[in-house]
């Protein structure tokens, strides 16, 4: 996704207008199984729908990020107005890479101040019911109990409570720890 972004904005002429997703669907038994869907056939959300949810939530007008160090983190920054949103992933090809990688972000805001810090995160243990239905032993049929669990479940979920953090001289810096196939969306809006 984030290379078709860049291409757009190699060449300006050619917007990215919207995005499509490929799906198609196999007969499965279980219901997280078999299909490349967006839902399962229960109507409970996958992960990947979580991950349109956070492209959703990114500004219109983009902002350069620079990656430096480890190849896996990447990420880009857009801006909406005043707020600025950054997204950071970790990903390699390499399925059995579990390693925890570290990002050093330092975001330059468009003034010092307040700023209200809003973390989504997609990963193993956040914004993923597929991971609440592999602890349930993967049910073949869910109980009524356990699809009320997943549903729970879905949806895209905070890693932490949004916190009030203060930029000073228009910067601030954090540091993530990313799993393995982690995506987190940080927001930052000015509180007045």
């Amino acid at each position: 996704m984030k290379q078709m972004l860049d291409l757009a904005l190699r060449y300006p002429a050619n917007p990215v207008k919207c995005i499509v997703f490929d799906g198609l669907y196999n007969p499965g038994f279980r219901i997280f199984e078999g299909q490349r869907t967006l839902f399962t056939t229960e109507e409970i959300e996958k992960p990947v729908f979580n991950f349109y949810r956070l492209m959703g939530k990114l500004g219109t007008e983009r902002i350069k990020l620079t990656s430096t160090g480890d190849s896996n983190i990447d990420g880009l920054a857009t801006r909406r107005g005043s707020s600025m949103q950054v997204m950071v992933y970790n990903f390699n090809q390499d399925v059995h890479d579990r390693q925890v990688k570290k990002a050093g972000l330092v975001i330059t805001l468009p003034a010092s101040g307040r700023y209200r810090l809003t973390h989504y995160r997609i990963d193993e243990d956040h914004s993923n019911a597929y991971t609440v239905w592999k602890s349930m032993g993967k049910p073949y049929n869910p109980s009524q109990a356990q699809l009320g669990k997943l549903k729970s479940s879905q949806g895209l979920a905070w890693y932490e409570p949004p916190k009030i953090i203060k930029a000073k001289n228009k910067k601030i810096t954090l540091s993530l720890l990313l799993p393995h196939h982690a995506v987190s969306l940080l927001i930052f809006e000015p509180v007045k």
